[in-house]
């Protein structure tokens, strides 16, 4: 964080090192519990930084039906002349 020191007074370096508050540093906190995310947020009335939640789930690509593990900017997206023939058959 780096506050503005020109217009903002109130919101000072100091300020910032009084309210924020680093999971980082906490020793004892399970970012794998999304209850304890929720109460430290609860209980910390200022600014929470660090990892506050983490969930182990599968990516998208690999629950999603029909995806595959390349990139769709990567992937061969070229459609043969016969192809495109029989698309245009299908609109007259």
């Amino acid at each position: 964080f780096s506050p503005c020191v020109t217009f903002n007074k109130i919101n000072t370096y100091d300020w910032f090192k009084e309210h924020i508050y680093n999971l980082d540093e906490a020793t004892d906190y399970d970012r794998l519990n999304k209850f304890n995310a929720i109460k430290v947020l609860e209980e910390h009335g200022s600014i929470v930084t660090g990892v506050i939640y983490t969930e182990e789930r599968p990516a998208y690509h690999e629950v999603m039906v029909g995806a595959c593990d390349i990139p769709a900017a990567k992937l061969d997206l070229a459609v043969s002349l016969e192809v495109q023939e029989e698309i245009l058959a299908s609109f007259r």
